[in-house]
Order: structure tokens, then C-alpha cells, then sequence
């Protein structure tokens, strides 16, 4: 064999990673690659947490609103279906004039209906003719207009939690009386 060829088996050889006359690099991370790899985590754990806190925010107000807007519906609805049976615009009468409270009016089966709110500051409760309708009322209102025989009916939902409220839920919607 030639040296030329000698030579060229010894650099091909040199070249292996397995060459034990090959000098070594140390195995695993440097300090500066740990601290960055640390940093980095911690950057997207502190988005995550963020995204995960705001998920849960919106679950936990969601939660606390849903039963208030069921009972509000039925009570909205149920108001609403009745003063749409009136049998006058005339007869619907507020008991404090043109809003409050109250709200009276005579079906056409000629039966008094009342709907009043009744309770304390913190809460109060919607009644039809002495039956509960609700109990989560914070505050409403009957408007009757006499001119277009439009009734408003606005009231505000609320969940209470050791006398705090924890969730609002604003209800309005307004009536066209038939006028005969």
C-alpha cells in the first residue's frame, strides 16, 4: 500500500464519531441552554395560566346567569302571554299611576290578573295573583302607556351569595295591549 493511501484511510478513520483519537465533546446541556429552555416554559405557562383563568371566569359567570335568565324568561313570558289576552287596553292599570310596581288588568275571561313585586332591599320576588313567579327580582317596573297601549315590563335578575349579589341579568321587553 501506498502512503497516500495510508493516509487517506487514516483521515476517513479520524473522521468516525466513534474515533476514540477524536476529541470528545461533553454530553448534555449547558447552564446557558437550561436557563433559556426555563425561561421559555415559564413564559408559556404564564400565557396558559392566563387563558386557562379567563376560561374559568367566563364558566363560573355563565353558570351563575343561567338560572337567573330561565326564571326571568318564564316570568317575562308569562307576563307577556297574559297581557296579550287583555281584553282592554283601558283596564290595564299600575297601581302608582303610570309605572311601579303593580301591574292589573281584567283577561277576557274576565278574571283579574295582578302582578306585583314585593320584598326587602336585598331581593324581592314577582308574584301573579299571590303565586310566585320568581324570587331572584332585584327591582322592576310596569310602564303603561295609555296613547299606543304599550306596557313596558323591565326588571333586574340577581343571584345572591351571603348577601352579596354575584350576577345582574336586566330584562325588558315591551307589550301592545289590544286596544277594543
Amino acid at each position: 500500500m501506498s502512503a497516500e493511501t495510508e493516509n487517506m484511510k487514516n483521515r476517513a478513520a479520524s473522521a468516525s464519531p466513534l474515533d476514540p483519537r477524536r476529541p470528545r465533546r461533553a454530553a448534555g446541556f449547558t447552564m446557558v441552554e437550561m436557563i433559556l429552555s426555563i425561561m421559555l416554559l415559564g413564559m408559556i405557562a404564564a400565557l396558559g395560566s392566563n387563558l386557562l383563568s379567563a376560561g374559568f371566569q367566563a364558566y363560573f359567570a355563565l353558570r351563575d346567569l343561567s338560572p337567573l335568565s330561565s326564571a326571568g324568561q318564564y316570568a317575562m313570558e308569562r307576563m307577556v302571554r297574559e297581557l296579550r289576552a287583555a281584553s282592554s287596553c283601558a283596564g290595564v292599570t299600575p297601581a302608582n299611576g303610570t309605572a311601579g310596581g303593580n301591574l292589573s288588568f281584567t283577561d277576557a275571561n274576565a278574571t283579574v290578573i295582578t302582578f306585583n313585586q314585593s320584598g326587602g332591599n336585598d331581593t324581592a320576588a314577582l308574584w301573579r295573583n299571590g303565586v310566585l313567579l320568581s324570587d331572584d327580582v332585584e327591582a322592576g317596573t310596569f310602564n303603561v302607556s295609555r296613547s299606543s297601549c304599550l306596557v313596558t315590563i323591565s326588571f333586574t335578575m340577581q343571584k345572591l351569595q351571603d348577601g352579596t349579589p354575584t350576577a345582574r341579568l336586566p330584562l325588558r321587553t315591551a307589550v301592545y295591549v289590544r286596544n277594543e
